[in-house]
């Protein structure tokens, strides 16, 4: 099978981490089969079925009263208290439908981007252009507390050669394999028409919704609150029945927040790039360092209109250490990929 087929079979229920317990997947085949009975009842009243093809009709978007009621219905009073004691807000990405002229525009995924005259076009190590994944206007956001940049327009470029199927999903981003360009409010830019050698995703107008995050079971916030019993795969945090409650219908585009996990907390993979290559998540010290990095921007290549070709069950993430983020330097950016297998899977 596959790394595309099985990430896209994995995706049903995304967010199950990679430390579960081979010797207890026995134990849960019987919750295993339920979850599929359920997932499966709700694909039969997925909006698509009913002919809705339009994706803003299938968005959702998390509120407090959501995630109070799933955490009261999946997780223990305690560890419900701790967990959403840690939520965080953040911007939902949504798609403008064609001919929609009322929906505020924030920016747009695809498409051609505006850039100034002195900011190249950013290219892979080979020197193939890299493809514009998105534009965000930073001042057209709604206010949501998540520290996000109050002005500028935040371009996000990446490598479509990460995605090929002979990719080692277990192997970090080359350097230069994503970019991101900060224009400050009020430069001067124009349209760039895509290199040549170089292609364009379609352009789908953005729109932006508040919403509300939680972290996974693995991120080093809970564990620091709930202590380390969190990691324990027979967890409610890390219950597939949680996972699948939690999952959305919709591509999941954000600004700020938390990372939505597929395997393992990316906050690590950051940890890892800062301490020089340390990749044991017990480590103290990683640990710490995992704690001061923040998502900035998350897109979500299960929308078609990023996904040409090769794997399509990835998540495209640029982090950003806090102290960075609250003084806008937005050049130290930490991008990663998280894919929901891997390797040794």
């Amino acid at each position: 099978m596959s790394h595309a087929t099985r990430g896209a079979v994995l995706r049903q229920v995304h967010g199950v981490p990679d430390e579960i317990d081979r010797l207890a997947v026995g134990r849960r085949l019987d919750d295993l089969r339920t979850l599929l009975q359920e997932l499966e009842r709700d694909r039969r009243v997925d909006p698509r079925a009913r002919g809705l093809t339009s994706r803003a009709s299938m968005a959702r978007v998390r509120t407090e009263d959501e995630l109070m009621t799933i955490a009261r219905e999946h997780l223990p009073a305690g560890v419900a208290e701790g967990w959403l004691a840690l939520r965080l807000p953040a911007v939902q990405l949504v798609p403008v439908p064609a001919g929609d002229v009322l929906t505020p525009v924030v920016g747009q995924l695809g498409g051609e981007p505006d850039l100034p005259d002195d900011v190249p076009w950013p290219v892979a190590g080979d020197g193939r252009p890299l493809y514009h994944v998105a534009t965000v206007d930073c001042g057209a956001l709604p206010a949501v507390g998540a520290g996000l940049p109050d002005g500028g327009r935040l371009v996000f470029f990446v490598d479509e050669a990460l995605f090929e199927d002979d990719v080692d999903p277990d192997e970090p981003p080359p350097p230069g394999a994503a970019r991101l360009a900060h224009v400050p409010a009020g430069q001067a830019v124009r349209r760039r028409a895509t290199p040549a050698r170089g292609n364009a995703y379609d352009r789908t107008r953005l729109g932006a919704r508040p919403c509300v995050t939680v972290p996974a079971g693995d991120d080093p916030a809970v564990s620091q609150a709930l202590g380390n019993a969190v990691t324990d795969p027979g967890h409610p945090l890390r219950a597939l029945r949680l996972a699948a409650a939690l999952a959305g219908q919709e591509p999941d585009h954000r600004l700020g927040g938390h990372p939505r996990s597929l395997r393992h907390s990316v906050e690590f993979d950051a940890a890892a790039a800062a301490l020089g290559g340390a990749t044991n998540r017990r480590d103290p010290a990683v640990r710490e360092e995992a704690l001061r990095w923040r998502l900035l921007a998350q897109f979500d290549r299960s929308d078609p209109d990023i996904a040409w070709h090769g794997d399509d069950a990835v998540l495209l993430h640029w982090l950003i250490r806090a102290d960075d983020l609250a003084a806008g330097r937005l050049d130290r950016v930490f991008f990663t990929l998280s894919r929901p297998y891997g390797n040794a899977e």
